[in-house]
């Protein structure tokens, strides 16, 4: 008598090879993970939103003396002002930055001055806090980037190209799993730590973690200490805030 074939085998075995083909085809893809880039481009819409405006405070210590500054601050893209609230003989004073071109006016002075856009990069108000951290412009995007996966979070590696308009020589970033920037350590040029700014009391804005608390320490243990204390996030800002006549007070 023939042997007819059993077709519920077949089946069966059809079915198999079709599951492990699935499976084999889907490992790759569940072990490879976010790209480095990836990681920065989350890690900055975190650290920068769209647009913001803030009132926020700066304790700057300088050895043993320690100094306040109350400050009001827009951001949006690439553009920000910041203005100073206090302390009252630098009220009315501030900063305009549209890409690259950044401004400084003074009452006292009376007259707006065009800064280099080094200044940007730089340490203001006397203390370690550089314009671009008040508005969240740090991560330079002329850099190569590299990634290390660590427990519930990476470290990336920042390396500016050679036309990239930064002081430092190299950035590490500490991130957390949900992509906020828990650290900054920045090398100069010489590969030597130069200062770490490190983010804590983060809220949810947007669905993202946005810290309101950042400490800046430099090399020789200065230390500038930033607290948001009003914060708007994702508004229209008006055209009319970003420009010289704003600044001026006019």
């Amino acid at each position: 008598m023939e042997k007819r074939p059993n077709r519920r085998a077949n089946k069966e075995t059809q079915n198999l090879l079709v599951l492990l083909a699935v499976l084999i085809l889907a490992v790759p893809v569940l072990a490879q993970g976010p790209s480095a880039v990836e990681v920065l481009e989350e890690v900055r819409a975190a650290w920068q939103p769209a647009s913001f405006h803030a009132r926020v405070v700066l304790e700057v210590q300088k050895e043993k003396e320690t100094r306040t500054w109350e400050l009001e601050i827009w951001s949006e893209g690439e553009k920000a002002l910041i203005r100073v609230l206090s302390p009252e003989e630098e009220a009315g004073s501030g900063y305009l930055v549209l890409g690259d071109e950044v401004w400084y006016y003074s009452p006292e002075v009376g007259v707006l001055i065009q800064l280099p856009s080094l200044a940007l990069s730089e340490g203001t108000f006397g203390g370690a806090a550089a314009l671009e951290d008040l508005f969240r412009g740090t991560l330079s995007e002329e850099c190569e980037v590299n990634a290390e996966s660590l427990d519930g979070g990476w470290l990336l590696v920042l390396v500016p190209r050679p036309e990239a308009l930064v002081v430092w020589g190299r950035l590490e970033l500490l991130v957390r799993g949900d992509y906020a920037l828990l650290e900054m350590r920045f090398y100069d040029q010489r590969g030597e730590l130069s200062r770490t700014v490190r983010a804590s009391q983060f809220i949810e804005a947007q669905g993202r973690p946005f810290p309101t608390v950042i400490e800046i320490e430099e090399a020789d243990g200065d230390r500038t200490l930033e607290r948001i204390l009003a914060l708007e996030i994702g508004m229209d800002i008006p055209d009319e805030i970003f420009t010289q006549e704003f600044l001026e007070g006019r």
